[in-house]
């Protein structure tokens, strides 16, 4: 399987590439719907404040859950720093 090098994630969009083992707005259906930005980059995503900010709130119960699934994803993502 061949490893993804995003690099410092500036030219893959967050919900719409495959930089983690699954397309994130395919994984995370109902999460995706509350995004409030569908082109945010990875590089930007990664260095919000919190998870939460990347969402409009609050979410349905479905998409709570697939957001505790997300962060565990994002805790163990490191960009590399140019």
């Amino acid at each position: 399987m061949a490893h993804i090098q995003v690099k410092d994630g500036k030219s893959y969009l967050f919900w719409k590439d495959k930089w983690t083992n699954n397309i994130l707005e395919q994984q995370f259906p109902q999460l995706n719907s509350f995004a409030r930005d569908k082109a945010l980059s990875v590089h930007s995503a990664l260095n919000l404040n919190s998870s939460n900010d990347m969402f409009n709130l609050p979410p349905s119960h479905v998409a709570y859950k697939q957001l505790l699934s997300l962060n565990q994803i994002l805790e163990e993502t490191n960009l590399y720093r140019l």
